[in-house]
């Protein structure tokens, strides 16, 4: 017979594998069951959020979130990511860890006026080596702005790199309609558009009323359910007139 525990949380008795894994109790198991865990992490989801977001804006959280960062990308690191392509980058280049938490917190704490400057500016602060070629040292840390710190890199931001792909498909699918005018005029069905521009139903619907597309045409039975149609040259020209 497996071994059980109470639930302090429903006074339950239930096997041991209902309680997940906690290396801080005596036993190795949380104190409450999986199911009130669950209860009680529903219930207070904003209370949390809200208490994640304070956390990460004190000395302690943005050390923490800092700390995590750099075992990623150093060489000596706890959790390195050779599988992320901006990290690999620190990794292939031997970039090593040569602080340890406590200066990296001390080193925090002296700059915060900069890193609160930051954050209210509408930016976001992230630590930066002061020469590139060296290691993350105390001697050789700086916080900047993280759009700074991506042109310094020759990177792009979230927002940067999403425009960029955006504009990519863009220019991608207008090439596509370029090369298909050869075909015969036709009213294309929504399944059919879709395939033809190679992109997802939901994403002809929603260009369709945002006025990326020509409106449909009705076409059916009289008294019957229209089907909605798109003619072919006037989808092709007025792509052709929004990409060039």
């Amino acid at each position: 017979m497996s071994p059980t525990k109470r639930c302090w949380k429903c006074g339950v008795e239930k096997p041991v594998e209902e309680f997940a894994n906690d290396p801080s109790k005596k036993d190795g198991k949380h104190g409450r069951c999986k199911r009130c865990d669950s209860e009680w992490r529903k219930e207070h989801r904003h209370e949390r959020r809200s208490y994640k977001r304070s956390y990460k804006r004190t000395i302690n959280g943005f050390t923490d979130r800092c700390w995590n960062r750099l075992n990623q990308r150093t060489v000596n690191g706890t959790h390195p990511r050779p599988e992320n392509r901006h990290i690999r980058v620190y990794l292939d280049q031997g970039i090593q860890l040569q602080i340890t938490k406590e200066e990296l917190r001390a080193i925090v704490a002296a700059n915060w006026p900069t890193i609160e400057t930051i954050w209210k500016a509408g930016g976001k602060p992230s630590i930066d080596r002061i020469d590139s070629t060296g290691h993350y040292a105390a001697d050789n840390i700086q916080f900047i702005p993280l759009s700074d710190n991506c042109r310094k890199s020759g990177l792009k931001s979230g927002r940067a790199r999403a425009a960029s792909v955006k504009k990519t498909a863009s220019a991608r699918m207008a090439r596509k309609i370029r090369q298909s005018l050869h075909l015969e005029d036709r009213y294309l069905s929504r399944h059919e558009l879709a395939k033809f521009l190679g992109i997802c139903t939901r994403t002809v619907d929603r260009r369709a009323l945002d006025g990326s597309l020509p409106p449909p045409v009705l076409i059916g039975p009289p008294g019957g359910k229209k089907a909605r149609r798109w003619l072919q040259s006037a989808v092709v020209a007025k792509l052709e007139k929004r990409h060039g």
